[in-house]
């Protein structure tokens, strides 16, 4: 709660600061507050407070006096550009890179501020960049890259323990003699490598251009710091050829001496055609960049004919695969049609010759005995019926009483001969196998005349032996004993 309170008075009177919060289990355990201002301005303000649970100390601060020593002589080297790696903190991390990748300073210490790393960096040289290992980044990140105007860098997540120690450790095998004594200071350097490598392909690609080119007395850290701004390396190395050819069209502030007036000039004839030499070969690169412009165009308008094309192709390949697929479904579907169209041709042979057979009487129509067909099964007191059946078990379930009655008789087909044999002569039911029969469809059947008659002339006979095997007596024993009664009768 305090420590919102005195944030929120800082942020109302527009009075610059950092704050360094060390968290513990149970909250805040210390917040320090590095104030740039005057004592007197925070005055009314912020007032010291110890209590049981709280300590507000307000304490002034001289700015750390060694740091002016780590430079010499305390100028700032202007030609040098800085990656700046920053962890901040209550111990605070530091490590300085030039954009040749060559480690400037590395350093920590506990409550260094923002006002003596602004300090220190300036003697340095040029901060082009602050690099911070976390994402989002800390506040005073954000705060020393605006001071110094410089860019923020922040990766696109924070970087883990293991990427950056392995990061420091090629570093380092690289450069033996560099000493890297905390966390922080590892810290500070991981970030500071993770913005270089950011840029190192582009920073190398400029320096090899320019080396081709024969640019190697320049000042190549100017250029270097346009890589960090996303600048066209195109542009950077028009740029290098435009400076370079002013310098040397500037007229040469020395005073010659009569007897070195034909040196000069000589001398003065060699930078002229050193010039037109620059300047064609600028010409020659713009040239030569119109050109590639011109093929990456043609290249690129060729890539989308070629693209049309393709797709034109492949939109018919993909008509003839669907054309080829329909054909074999139809191919398919005229096998369907052409044995569907055999069968009926085999049915149209059969029924010619089942018509032939019923037209010359050598064979007869006769109903199958099932429940769908009952319809065509004409039962008479005075005939006997004859009925086709497959399953003649089942049928006699419900027949066997018209079978007793000597009013049916069943046709079986010819493979249960065996089974009407048995019929036959065990259990005495007219159940004939037929020696031929066509199905016409499942309520009739067209049998051989022969079996037919067979099955009529075996039931009266079998309806006698089942009433001999009953009560001792054939039917004309019954008849003579009957008419024999009637004529005692008379007498």
């Amino acid at each position: 709660r305090h420590v919102r309170k005195i944030k929120e008075v800082l942020d109302k009177n527009n009075i610059d600061y950092d704050l360094t919060v060390r968290r513990s289990d149970g909250g805040i355990e210390k917040a320090l507050f590095t104030v740039y201002t005057s004592r007197e301005k925070l005055y009314g303000l912020i007032k010291q407070v110890k209590g049981k649970d709280v300590v507000v100390r307000i304490r002034p601060v001289l700015s750390k006096s060694f740091l002016n020593d780590i430079v010499e002589s305390g100028k700032s080297d202007e030609k040098r550009y800085l990656i700046v790696g920053y962890d901040p903190g209550v111990s605070v991390g530091l490590a300085v890179l030039d954009l040749d990748m060559n480690l400037v300073y590395v350093t920590s210490g506990r409550e260094l501020d923002r006002g003596d790393i602004h300090n220190l960096l300036i003697k340095l040289g040029r901060p082009a960049l602050v690099a911070t290992d976390k994402n989002p980044p800390p506040e005073m990140c954000r705060k020393l890259a605006a001071s110094l105007g410089a860019l923020l860098y922040v990766p696109q997540k924070s970087l883990s323990t293991a990427d950056k120690e392995m990061s420091v450790a090629e570093f380092i095998k690289q450069h033996p003699t560099i000493d890297i004594k905390n966390s922080h200071e590892r810290d500070a350097l991981a970030a500071a490598l993770k913005a270089y490598r950011e840029f190192q392909e582009k920073l190398e690609k400029l320096s090899c251009r320019l080396r081709e080119m024969g640019f190697y007395d320049i000042n190549l850290q100017k250029y270097k710091v346009k890589v960090l701004t996303n600048e066209d390396l195109s542009s950077i190395i028009e740029e290098v050829i435009n400076d370079y050819v002013k310098e040397e069209k500037k007229e040469p502030q020395i005073i010659l001496k009569s007897d070195v007036a034909s040196q000069a000039r000589k001398a003065e004839e060699v930078l002229k055609e050193r010039i037109n030499t620059l300047e064609k070969e600028k010409e020659f690169y713009k040239q030569r960049m119109l050109e590639l412009e011109k093929s990456v165009r043609d290249l690129s308008s060729r890539l989308d004919s070629m693209s049309s094309e393709l797709s034109e192709k492949i939109l018919k390949d993909r008509k003839v695969s669907e054309l080829m697929q329909r054909v074999r479904n139809l191919e398919a579907h005229l096998r369907i049609l052409e044995n569907e169209n055999n069968v009926l041709k085999s049915r149209v042979i059969n029924y010619e010759n089942v018509f032939m057979k019923l037209y010359t009487r050598t064979h007869v129509l006769v109903p199958v005995y099932s429940s769908k067909c009952f319809k065509f099964l004409k039962l008479d007191r005075e005939k006997i019926a004859v009925a086709f059946t497959y399953d003649v078990t089942e049928a006699l379930k419900e027949a066997r009483e018209l079978v007793e009655s000597a009013r049916l008789g069943f046709l079986l087909p010819p493979t249960a001969l065996g089974l009407s044999r048995h019929l036959i002569e065990e259990e005495l039911i007219p159940a004939v196998s037929a020696e031929e029969f066509f199905e016409v469809n499942e309520c009739i059947v067209v049998v051989d005349k022969n079996s037919f008659d067979r099955v009529i002339a075996l039931v009266p006979q079998l309806s006698e032996e089942r009433r001999k095997k009953k009560y001792g007596l054939t039917y004309e024993d019954l008849s003579t004993l009957i008419e024999e009664y009637r004529k005692s009768r008379e007498f």
